[in-house]
């Protein structure tokens, strides 16, 4: 696969990571992309991680109807809306998921539910591996919260996010005020 393509995937990874598996995180950190291509073993490490901890969340939610599997999403609120606005061809998923993990780490830690050198060390990470921390270019505010408002996770008109508490822990379901997401969306250049 194109470089592209594999970094398109390590967004999920990385998602994993801050999401269920810090262990995933420390890895990352150590190594690049030539280094993981070259490591077999480690790639299958990795996808077996992710798909246990894909399992393990479905199986506590198979049908969806609990909130657990909102989990999955970390980051996906605002990626979809980004992918939405922009076409869906500027951006694939995964460069799209780097920037909502960005965004919901910023969220989090502007809502104090997660230290500040947790967003800085994601960020440190996605840009060593050459994945976006933030768009290309703004979008349109409007049509961005329009397009976060179609996500599946918001109840009664109220948006509410998967919010990161460290790598390996998150919280489902955390509203957030206007004021404060628009400030977090300036924060990470939307």
């Amino acid at each position: 696969l194109p470089d592209r393509e594999w970094l398109t995937g390590l967004a999920e990874v990385i998602k994993c990571g801050v999401l269920a598996d810090a262990e995933i995180v420390e890895f990352l950190e150590k190594t690049d992309l030539a280094g993981l291509k070259r490591n077999a073993k480690m790639i299958e490490e990795i996808v077996f991680r992710c798909v246990s901890i894909k399992a393990r969340i479905v199986s506590h939610d198979e049908n969806d109807t609990h909130g657990v599997r909102e989990l999955l999403n970390l980051g996906h609120t605002f990626a979809h809306a980004l992918e939405s606005v922009t076409g869906y061809g500027r951006y694939t998923h995964g460069e799209a998921v780097s920037i909502g993990l960005c965004a919901s780490c910023r969220l989090s830690s502007a809502m104090k539910m997660l230290s500040f050198p947790y967003v800085r060390r994601l960020e440190t990470l996605l840009e060593r591996w050459r994945m976006p921390t933030r768009p290309r270019r703004s979008v349109p505010r409007a049509a961005l919260l329009r397009a976060m408002s179609r996500d599946k996770k918001t109840v009664g008109g109220k948006l509410r996010f998967v919010l990161p508490v460290r790598f390996g822990k998150a919280l489902t379901g955390q509203s957030v005020p206007l004021p404060l997401l628009n400030r977090v969306l300036n924060d990470v250049g939307f």
